[in-house]
């Protein structure tokens, strides 16, 4: 990150860079801005089989927010930039960082909507509409979840209703409703980490998991089977 301090303006020189983990061979730049984006900022950045996908923002000289998402094929050094389909009136005004691998395909959150579209980032297509703008998604490969985190803690700061409990709502690979987990006051961070269990993290730095095995059983009620794990 690079500041411009005589215009006193930050200026970032964007730049993905693929190193070989072995430490023999020359290392390849992938992309680089060149020119020098004003406030400019990585918000993703992954690798699905042979194809890596990054994300990047930056404001225009008349301060316009532009970000955009690039599906790059590592094994035909080829990109393409990701974009709604024609015709759709959504943005990505709340970000586009949200981009999971479901089933055989991929997923992305753009406002209220999600899309999928295959690895390559071919076939894209709008398949769902969220609840509320303010929720997040998250995949395992296997199940889609659609969280209300932002509502349940950030209700004063995003001035909007405030949700009565955490909850996330459980979809298949075909976006199928199957679900919904009543996680109750917990403020915890999921992470999806195989076919069984969630871990998660409370504020008080306390790690437990949640058996995934009782999705689709659950039904709204508390799914407050967890167990701590014990570090020593």
């Amino acid at each position: 990150h690079l500041e411009d301090k005589l215009e006193n303006i930050n200026r970032s020189r964007l730049v993905v860079e693929k190193v070989p983990l072995s430490g023999k061979g020359e290392s390849e730049i992938l992309f680089d801005s060149v020119d020098f984006l004003q406030d400019s900022s990585f918000t993703y950045l992954a690798v699905f089989d042979e194809f890596l996908y990054y994300s990047y923002q930056y404001y225009t000289d008349n301060e316009e927010l532009v970000e955009k998402l690039v599906c790059y094929d590592l094994e035909n050094h080829t990109e393409k930039e990701v974009t709604i389909p024609d015709g759709d009136t959504n943005t990505y005004e709340f970000g586009i960082n949200y981009i999971y691998p479901l089933g055989d395909k991929l997923v992305f959150k753009a406002g209220y909507e999600i899309y999928r579209c295959d690895l390559n980032a071919e076939n894209i297509e709008k398949v769902m509409t969220l609840e509320d703008e303010y929720h997040n998604i998250f995949a395992d490969g296997n199940y889609l979840y659609e969280d209300n985190f932002a509502n349940f803690m950030h209700s004063d700061l995003l001035s909007i209703e405030k949700a009565d409990t955490r909850q996330l709502r459980v979809y298949d690979g075909n976006l199928k409703y199957v679900d919904t987990l009543d996680v109750g006051n917990y403020e915890y961070s999921f992470r999806p980490v195989d076919d069984k269990c969630f871990l998660s993290i409370d504020n008080n730095g306390v790690m437990s998991y949640f058996d995934k095995s009782e999705i689709g059983k659950v039904k709204g009620r508390n799914w407050g089977n967890r167990t701590l794990i014990t570090l020593n």
